[in-house]
């Protein structure tokens, strides 16, 4: 019982951490692509 708990937990948090990831991907995209324009060496 308490081993299930842990497992759905740590399938809860991986869900959440991938839901994050794939949320603040785009942005983070976005604040590269503006990195790389305002170099020089682009």
């Amino acid at each position: 019982m308490i081993l299930d708990l842990m497992t759905s937990v740590t399938v809860m948090t991986s869900l959440f951490r991938g839901v994050i990831a794939v949320t603040m991907s785009p942005h983070l995209k976005m604040h590269f692509d503006t990195i790389l324009e305002n170099t020089p060496a682009h």
